[in-house]
């Protein structure tokens, strides 16, 4: 199967806040469906935030259909 996302060592930071995700590591393949679960706060929205592209990781690699997600221009 073809890997879809692949999330490595990736970190997120609130601008002025604390860390929300801290060294995250997985990935997708075509064809998985996965859930997403956990408290408030917790990242979830996060995720799809930086899968969509809206918001940027502060460290790691966000990789989306073989595409690094740190490199597309905004406007893209």
């Amino acid at each position: 199967m073809n890997e879809i996302i692949r999330f490595d060592r990736l970190c997120y930071r609130y601008p002025g806040g604390a860390d929300v995700l801290t060294d995250v590591s997985f990935s997708l393949s075509q064809g998985e469906m996965v859930y997403g679960t956990g408290p408030s706060g917790a990242g979830k929205s996060t995720l799809l935030r930086l899968i969509a592209a809206l918001c940027r990781a502060n460290r790691g690699q966000l990789m989306v259909m073989g595409q690094n997600l740190a490199t597309i221009k905004p406007r893209q």
